[in-house]
């Protein structure tokens, strides 16, 4: 079964947000996060495109570096922590 562009977002988050913070989270957690940024309970700190922003999220005590698709709702990526 072929996933949607959607779920393969979700799934790419998921492992970058585990690949690089070492946190693992449930899509219920992924989709919570994404009705936050929706509510602008997150501020957009970089727009990269029409429908690319980057957030900086709070998940589980960690700020986390994401990309955000507006077009799908969805959570893109964990990008690498900064120094």
């Amino acid at each position: 079964m072929t996933k949607s562009k959607k779920e393969s977002e979700r799934i790419h988050f998921k492992q970058r947000l585990l690949e690089r913070y070492g946190i693992l989270i449930s899509d219920t957690s992924v989709n919570k996060l994404c009705q936050e940024i929706r509510e602008c309970k997150y501020v957009c700190v970089e727009k990269q495109s029409n429908r690319l922003k980057k957030y900086i999220l709070t998940i589980k005590d960690t700020e986390v570096i994401a990309i955000y698709d507006k077009k799908r709702g969805m959570l893109v990526t964990a990008l690498p922590k900064h120094d």
